[in-house]
């Protein structure tokens, strides 16, 4: 089950042969499609106490566990005189953080133990970090191209690499699934409620389930009987084929790959970090003009004193403190990403100033750092 249905307040569809469930699951038992949760009766209310997506809690399923670490709202501006909702203010930089909180909600309240994941960058990494909390949880992880990068990370973090699926696990978990969509619909809902003036969200598009999920965002604010104008504008590569995930009444831009690698190209060279992904949608934005883009962005230091600022903050923290885990680190300081955190611990560790040690916490392996004990400060 995906979790308590309030009183028959909701259903779930398959997106594919259309049959309908009053049982909660993450595929369709018919013919293994995805679903997507229905509501019967939207209403649209805002829980300004909470500053992450469970703030939108009247449209999304209700869980007797909420994991969350501050994901969502994300801020809007402009870079080069284009509307963006920039998605790396999340924990570990990406949107499918939405998605994990929604996921490992689910994990915790259902009690599962086992889980099984296909690898996809970023919502894994994201995934894995979210469940790292649960103790007596063990995460298995299939893929054929993780990079040493993502390999080490995932260690980090607990999961168990296995050469292939294995049928045992209590669970498997796919990226397309009904919670990722909802978890991801909660983009257009903080846009509604700053009243981002615009005519267009623009996302960029592969397998269409980031359209498809704000497309359903702005469905049901309108079933809450709000008025709501904005256009989801899902753009692709020309000569790539239309996702199935994209509702057929939503119009796709095609964008020839020379003006996507141009775009990148332009945003590189001032500074701004986006993957070719985001440069897609951040085009196409650019040439509608009176749209928001929806992409994940950094900026690029002209100086080493960022990195500098995170090495020296990390040793005063641990300095205080003692011995702390990777996330523990980033949970006392904010100001800076998880992903910046992990590179500037390898990097203390390998100069020796970081000194780490595993422990174990339930069945999985957990690293701690502190200060070598030359570097203890008074």
């Amino acid at each position: 089950m995906l979790g308590s249905n309030r009183d028959g307040e909701y259903l779930v569809s398959c997106l594919f042969c259309r049959r309908e469930f009053d049982e909660y699951l993450m595929k369709c038992p018919v013919c293994s499609g995805p679903l997507e949760i229905v509501f019967l009766n939207p209403r649209f209310r805002i829980d300004k106490s909470k500053p992450n997506i469970w703030r939108y809690k009247s449209l999304l399923p209700s869980f007797s566990k909420i994991i969350t670490y501050g994901e969502g709202l994300t801020p809007v501006s402009r870079i080069h005189g284009v509307l963006i909702k920039n998605e790396r203010y999340n924990p570990t930089g990406t949107y499918s953080d939405r998605a994990s909180s929604l996921i490992a909600s689910y994990v915790a309240s259902t009690n599962i133990k086992k889980l099984w994941v296909r690898f996809i960058e970023d919502f894994t990494y994201s995934l894995s970090y979210y469940l790292s909390g649960l103790a007596d949880l063990e995460v298995e992880v299939y893929g054929d191209d993780i990079s040493n990068d993502e390999l080490g990370k995932l260690v980090e973090l607990g999961v168990k690499l296995v050469p292939s699926y294995t049928t045992n696990s209590s669970l498997e978990l796919d990226y397309l699934n009904p919670l990722t969509i909802e978890g991801l619909k909660t983009i257009i809902f903080e846009v509604y409620e700053r009243k981002v003036r615009c005519e267009s969200i623009v996302v960029p598009t592969v397998t269409g389930l980031l359209a498809r999920s704000l497309w359903k965002g702005v469905k049901e604010l309108k079933e809450s009987g709000l008025d709501v104008c904005y256009t989801i504008v899902p753009v692709l590569i020309k000569g790539w084929l239309k996702p199935t995930l994209i509702p057929s009444d939503m119009d796709v831009v095609e964008v020839e790959l020379e003006t996507v690698l141009n775009t990148f190209t332009k945003l590189c060279s001032s500074g701004v970090r986006v993957k070719p992904i985001s440069a897609l949608a951040y085009a196409v934005a650019e040439n509608l003009g009176n749209s928001l883009a929806v992409i994940t962005a950094g900026y690029k230091s002209s100086t080493r004193m960022d990195r500098g600022r995170v090495k020296e903050s990390i040793i005063n923290l641990l300095n205080r403190e003692g011995s702390l885990t990777a996330y523990e680190i980033w949970k006392g300081l904010k100001s800076f990403t998880l992903r910046g955190i992990y590179k500037a611990l390898k990097s203390l560790e390998v100069r020796g100033v970081l000194c780490s040690e595993f422990e174990v916490r339930g069945s999985r392996k957990i690293k701690r750092y502190k200060l070598c004990g030359n570097q203890l400060k008074s």
